[in-house]
């Protein structure tokens, strides 16, 4: 199952979003926790950390954290946390109808 899962060609899109799945929540959980670690444990600049963590993870994470805290005063890790879930539903439509079409 998971050789069909992860390693096969498919034309399935359940396939696709669990792929994306998988991977968005590794490269969240990276991001995500160097954004802790740098702001909560180093004091570090959110948009710093959240920076770093951008480079290492992937995605429009920090246009978003900025966006959802400076203008809709929602505390960073919050903002982090909305942000990760936008990413993540446009990276997977954006494959979906541009690069599996």
């Amino acid at each position: 199952m998971l050789q069909k899962l992860f390693l096969k060609k498919s034309d399935r899109t359940l396939i696709h979003l669990l792929r994306l799945i998988f991977s968005s929540n590794i490269a969240f959980s990276v991001d995500f926790g160097i954004l802790v670690l740098l702001t909560e444990v180093f004091h570090i600049h959110y948009l710093i950390s959240a920076g770093a963590g951008f480079i290492t993870g992937t995605g429009f994470n920090e246009l978003f954290i900025w966006f959802f805290t400076e203008h809709l005063h929602i505390y960073s890790l919050f903002s982090k946390i909305i942000s990760g879930f936008t990413v993540f539903f446009f990276n997977f439509f954006t494959r979906k109808y541009v690069l599996f079409r």
